[in-house]
């Protein structure tokens, strides 16, 4: 899935460091409440 060439590979290792630093970011904790907090 990767690209061939070396500097379309780093593009698509920027596009997943950008996925990884702000999109994950955003939605991991989404459904985990329980463990930010102590009551509702």
């Amino acid at each position: 899935m990767l690209p061939d060439t070396p500097f379309e590979r780093a593009e698509a290792d920027a596009l997943c460091a950008y996925l990884c630093a702000t999109v994950h970011v955003a939605f991991a904790h989404l459904l985990r409440g329980a463990r930010w907090a102590d009551s509702p």
